[in-house]
């Protein structure tokens, strides 16, 4: 990451239908998100991506295993992540709900799309 302090302490946003929490380990960013990430909820993971980008880490990772629902608008939002940080942006989608919807728009060719957060820090 560029500023060479700690690593911050993870922050939460969303609510109850969708958290998202931001975290990092050394100079990775970790976005987990949980739930129903859909229109009313997508902001909160607008919040959490733009939080990565202002600390441009090394590897910025998102992790929809938690995800039940992965709507055109949470999408947005990843497509937003991937055109600031390229190729140090990586989406975990391991489960039917978040890796269905981004396969068939073919958001493979676009971002790195993996089975689990171990895959995405190797």
């Amino acid at each position: 990451m560029n500023d060479h302090g700690s690593s911050p302490l993870p922050r939460q946003y969303g609510d109850e239908r969708c958290t998202v929490e931001v975290s990092y380990d050394g100079t990775t960013a970790i976005v987990a998100v949980t739930g129903e990430a859909d229109q009313i909820t997508a902001p909160a993971l607008g919040a959490g991506i733009e939080e990565v980008i202002s600390r441009q880490p090394d590897r910025a990772v998102v992790d929809l295993l938690g995800v039940s629902f992965l709507a055109s608008a949470a999408i947005r939002e990843l497509i937003v992540g991937h055109r600031a940080l390229g190729d140090r942006f990586v989406v975990v989608a391991g489960n039917r709900n978040a890796r269905r919807p981004l396969f068939e728009l073919a958001l493979d060719r676009l971002f790195r799309i993996v089975d689990n957060v171990a895959e995405a820090t190797a």
